[in-house]
């Protein structure tokens, strides 16, 4: 648990820090997110942090499974290859920007390399409906949940504080759930 911990101050305190040095890099270089009439910020905002706080969770991971003596297992890899590719294209995406086509290939990418080394549910529990079984539908339902869920991150990005305080609660959830399964990588 001491590991854990420290790997999570370790992952605040280079976040911190980090988002600081690339928001300062963005200012410098005019790497902006201009407002128009979809955004919900009315001044120019620094653009990149997002990628700081991506490869500091990735640096943590690996820094806690080699503490932890876990070898760098599919689930683990797969997680890390797809999460630094997202974060590269992220950064992109920010410094120029790509089309959409080329994002949602990377995104399907980075989804196809995590359901290959973690799997999939085939069943989900539905309040109300109990066990339903997915059969055929469960790779492209995961497909689709995670591509959505990187987007709704990528639109609440966008918004001052909404996708960092959804990261700390889904975060703090997931620690415990790990703590409490004696999992917490």
């Amino acid at each position: 648990m001491t590991v854990a911990l420290l790997a999570g101050l370790l992952l605040a305190v280079s976040s911190y820090l980090g988002v600081e040095a690339i928001r300062q890099y963005a200012i410098r270089r005019r790497v902006l997110d201009v407002p128009n009439s979809r955004s919900s910020h009315s001044a120019a905002t620094p653009r990149g942090g997002g990628v700081v706080i991506a490869l500091a969770t990735v640096l943590t991971l690996v820094i806690a499974a080699a503490a932890e003596s876990l070898t760098l297992s599919p689930v683990i890899l797969a997680y890390l290859v797809g999460a630094t590719l997202i974060a590269a294209v992220g950064w992109l995406d920010d410094v120029r920007s790509l089309s959409s086509g080329f994002r949602l290939l990377a995104q399907l990418s980075a989804a196809v390399l995590l359901l290959i080394g973690a799997g999939w549910w085939d069943d989900v529990i539905l309040p109300f409906a109990g066990r339903v079984a997915l059969g055929w539908a469960a790779v492209p339902l995961a497909l689709l949940w995670i591509v959505g869920m990187t987007n709704a991150y990528n639109f609440m990005d966008g918004v001052d504080g909404i996708a960092g305080g959804q990261a700390v609660v889904a975060g703090v959830a997931w620690a415990i759930i790990g703590f409490a399964t004696s999992a917490p990588v």
